[in-house]
């Protein structure tokens, strides 16, 4: 077997060994400036920069600022489309009380014409009967002046009768 597998087993029995181990390899590497600068190139492609964090944080506000001016722009189409649904059903609303009002009164004007005419028709009615009340008692008083006047014709003739009788 070879010297690095007996060194690997070993390691991966004795985990005190193996954290002595790594700890002077790593303290062996921070010593070589080659190695050094080695593993910092091959880390930084991983790390990001303060450019990178403000280039991204500058990206994020961009997209918040667009988010936020798309968002005020779809509240005031939605506004503007409430103002306008608002301002047809007003419209459509005044519309119909407009005719509803028209029609109204037309049904009144009919109404006060056909109560006009009921109203005419009963006091045409009410007018004859009343005529026909007076022609009657017009017709009552020509019978009782010719009746009372031949009563009195009577009478008168009846006195003349004795007057004449009694003188004569």
């Amino acid at each position: 077997m070879s010297i690095a597998k007996q060194l690997l087993e070993e390691l991966d029995k004795d985990e005190k060994l193996s954290n002595e181990f790594i700890s002077r390899i790593a303290f062996k590497l921070a010593q070589n400036t080659d190695i050094r600068l080695l593993v910092l190139n091959s880390l930084i492609r991983d790390v990001a920069t303060k450019m990178d964090i403000e280039g991204l944080g500058d990206a994020i506000g961009k997209d918040i600022q667009e988010l936020r001016n798309e968002t005020k722009a779809e509240i005031e189409s939605l506004r503007n489309e409430t103002k306008n649904a608002i301002q047809e059903l007003r419209n459509e609303t005044k519309a119909e009380i407009e005719s509803l009002r028209n029609e109204t009164k037309n049904q009144v004007q009919l109404l006060k014409g056909d109560m006009i005419k009921y109203v005419d028709s009963k006091f045409d009615s009410f007018d004859k009967r009343m005529n026909d009340l007076n022609n009657r008692i017009d017709e009552v008083r020509y019978d009782m002046r010719t009746y009372f006047f031949g009563f009195l014709g009577g009478i008168v003739a009846t006195l003349i009768t004795i007057i004449l009788t009694k003188f004569l």
